[in-house]
């Protein structure tokens, strides 16, 4: 890859000096038309470049009158002083053409050099070579459309951080350049995405203002938005929905629409069960936001659910781009209106949507993930808006909530107005020693009498069970713990984790009724339903199984409008607080639904 050498000089602007780094000096002194004081020598780093810059800007004082300043020749006019007068007039009309292709195309973003070629090809048939590429990149910079960054920088605590992702020195180690031909600090942190390294550029993209909120024309129009207005709404997606689905819908609408004081309440949680229909209560608020013009990034921490949601957005939406981002996706480079990514992707934008959306704010890797916070609330215009769905909130965003720093709603119960099952208990068992008593013969398995008995009630009920075990090894010795006391079920009982190649051919098998009991990890405990299903959880007290983890997989259970109840069994040797907290949180929704007057007469709990 090619990168150009870097100079450093500063220029009289508006009475003050300013600094600027330029990939061709002879850019700048078009574009400024005025003297220019230049440092001595070139800079194949721009980290390094960077630096000197920004130490300068922090002093101010005195830098112009050391001898490695020179002033290089200035005259009135185009200053492309290589060439003659029409190719100089020539090559700054393409110079500016240029621009005004590549700057949609690098708006909101935040790009490798690579990217954005990546994004060119795509997106336009403008074919431009290396010099004319940096130039124009340069000539968007002075306009201050896009900025120059390194990818790593050093801050003024003279500490290393990753542009792009934000992380700090932990994540950030040498690593062999053959662009700078030195020992390069590199990012492993968003390695995925590409290489992150102190020698190359970043391209960010500004994007052009949307006033004061993304939303609002204007605060006092925002007035107009009632919640009673909004009850009139003749959106056909509210028609849809049920009416606790109705409520949250209008909700986080009149969210949407309502102009908040700067920086205030610009974030909303919707804490809907499991099963509670999520996706479907957010479609008006995305229809809200596109039809005046505006993006919407839907971030999700997994790419199973991306495409998942893809084609639903598809239907919902038959007239609106909608762009699936993961890893795999053939749509990175492309532009639509609905954004559906893993918060990974989200590292590429920049300031970007006037909403966010992040499904599943509590699961792995987004919860617990700095970097991907960075990245997804990095993606929002400064003035957009987040709403976060979950059915089990972290603790902080439930604190926000309750102090009234966020707005939320609550979805209590699942659209057949069935309460939700509630786990029972069964401690004292000591249930590895029953796993390693297998030494070649059935003798040595003794079986549990309550996993006997839900076994067999699964079989007898023509049911579904999934086994949740903690690690990858209980899975492996739970399925061959099984598969030797019951050989007559061995051929409908399979097992899944992330390691297994087989995983996605197993949930078919698991979603066309061919397997009947599933052995896995907590990987299946979100995105997978299953009508008639039953759950339970071996080792229940294992540090792995915390209340969220114990609330998602209770929420597997009772789904369907057709079976809307099930069994689910924590087994375990001792009770813990992470189960009592997950039974607590279960028993306050049904109340709640039951307060709200949601439940089905004669369902009560």
């Amino acid at each position: 890859m090619y990168l150009p050498e870097w100079t450093l000089y500063v220029v009289r602007e508006e009475g003050k000096w300013q600094t600027r780094i330029t990939s061709n000096l002879e850019v700048d002194l078009t574009f400024w038309n005025r003297d220019l004081w230049v440092m001595e020598g070139t800079f194949s780093s721009l980290g390094r470049l960077r630096d000197i810059q920004l130490q300068l800007e922090r002093t101010q004082s005195g830098h112009l009158h050391r001898n490695d300043w020179y002033r290089p020749p200035h005259r009135e006019g185009i200053s492309f002083y290589t060439a003659s007068s029409n190719q100089q007039l020539s090559r700054l009309a393409l110079i500016q053409e240029n621009s005004q292709m590549v700057l949609p195309v690098i708006a909101g973003r935040i790009l490798l050099v690579e990217e954005v070629r990546r994004r060119i090809s795509v997106s336009s048939a403008v074919f431009m070579d290396e010099r004319t590429f940096w130039d124009t990149l340069q000539w968007l910079y002075l306009q201050g459309t896009i900025d120059l960054r390194a990818s790593i920088e050093m801050t003024k605590e003279q500490k290393l951080v990753c542009i792009r992702c934000g992380s700090t020195e932990k994540a950030i180690i040498p690593v062999a350049c053959g662009i700078c031909g030195t020992s390069c600090a590199t990012c492993e942190a968003c390695i995925m995405l590409g290489r992150s390294k102190r020698c190359t550029p970043l391209i960010i993209g500004h994007v052009r203002e949307h006033g004061e909120t993304a939303f609002a024309s204007a605060r006092e129009g925002s007035k107009a938005h009632s919640m009673m207005s909004l009850e009139k709404s003749s959106s056909p997606l509210l028609e849809d929905l049920s009416p606790p689905q109705r409520h949250a819908a209008l909700q986080s609408l009149h969210f949407i629409k309502t102009d908040p004081y700067p920086q205030t309440n610009r974030e909303f949680l919707i804490w809907a069960v499991c099963g509670a229909g999520k996706t479907e209560v957010i479609f008006p608020s995305v229809e809200e936001t596109i039809k005046t013009g505006k993006k919407v990034l839907l971030a999700t921490p997994r790419k199973d659910v991306v495409n998942e949601l893809v084609p639903r957005f598809r239907k919902a939406f038959p007239l609106t781009r909608v762009v699936a981002l993961h890893g795999e996706s053939q749509e990175k480079w492309e532009d639509g209106h609905i954004y559906i990514a893993t918060t990974h992707q989200t590292l590429r934008f920049y300031h970007h949507f006037p909403l966010v959306i992040v499904d599943e704010v509590d699961a792995y890797p987004f919860h617990h993930d700095p970097m991907l916070y960075y990245g997804v609330h990095r993606a929002k215009h400064p003035q957009g808006k987040v709403i976060y769905l979950s059915a089990t909130p972290p603790r902080e965003l439930q604190k926000k909530w309750k102090r009234g720093l966020i707005k939320g709603t609550t979805i209590p119960v699942r659209h057949h107005k069935h309460p939700l099952p509630v786990p029972k208990i069964f401690c004292g068992y000591h249930l590895q020693r029953y796993l390693e008593q297998h030494h070649g013969s059935l003798d040595c398995y003794r079986k549990i009498p309550i996993l006997d008995q839900f076994l067999h009630q699964v079989v007898d009920q023509d049911r579904q069970a999934f086994l949740f075990a903690s690690s990858l090894r209980e899975v492996d010795q739970l399925y061959r713990y099984l598969t030797t006391l019951y050989p007559q079920w061995k051929e409908i009982i399979g097992l899944a984790h992330s390691r297994r190649k087989d995983r996605t051919e197993t949930v078919e098998k698991i979603r066309r009724g061919e397997i009947r009991f599933l052995v896995t990890t907590t990987i299946m405990e979100r995105g997978v339903t299953v009508p008639k299903v039953d759950v339970l959880v071996w080792k229940a007290d294992s540090p792995i199984f915390d209340e969220t983890s114990l609330v998602q997989i209770a929420g597997r259970v009772g789904r369907s409008s057709d079976f809307p109840d099930g069994t689910v069994i924590f087994l375990a040797r001792e009770k813990t607080r992470a189960q009592i907290r997950a039974i607590r949180h279960i028993r306050k929704m049904n109340r709640l639904a039951e307060k709200m007057g949601y439940l089905l007469m004669g369902r009560k709990q």
